[in-house]
């Protein structure tokens, strides 16, 4: 009976502390993003990304929130698979930063593409959860 009642306590107390924005937490939003976009699944990117959210591509192309969550037949571009070569991860205060090296295939405007880019990504920590507030990434030379 002791050892119930401690068990229920310790799951109250820990489901009553506040979430922490961890630099784990983070790789693991950047890998739910990265799954989103390739399944096109626009209520998971919706729940990652802040309203205020501007998405720089490669090829110098600039998404707001709106155009972000746009299916891929009106923006002409769909993620068939996106791999992490090397990331690292920086998190100071409620910011998080992503810089990191990735293989995208796309088929953009009837073209399939494996590109090699850096990118950097940007995350706030809102109420325990990390939120994407921009992106930008350059071709690998």
């Amino acid at each position: 009976m002791k050892y119930i009642f401690v068990t229920l306590l310790a799951l109250i107390i820990y489901s009553c502390a506040p979430k922490m924005c961890s630099e784990a937490a983070l790789l693991d939003t950047l890998n739910k993003k990265n799954a989103a976009l390739v399944d096109e699944n626009t209520l998971a990117l919706k729940e990652l990304a802040l309203p205020q959210l501007s998405f720089v591509h490669s090829n110098g192309w600039k998404e707001d929130i709106h155009s972000f969550l746009s299916k891929s037949d009106i923006k002409q571009l769909k993620y068939n698979a996106i791999k992490i070569d090397s990331i690292q991860a920086t998190v100071v205060d409620k910011t998080g930063l992503l810089s990191g090296l990735g293989t995208f295939d796309i088929h953009y405007k009837n073209n399939d593409l494996k590109v090699s880019l850096y990118f950097t990504e940007t995350y706030v920590c809102k109420n325990g959860d990390w939120k994407l507030l921009a992106r930008h990434s350059c071709k690998k030379p």
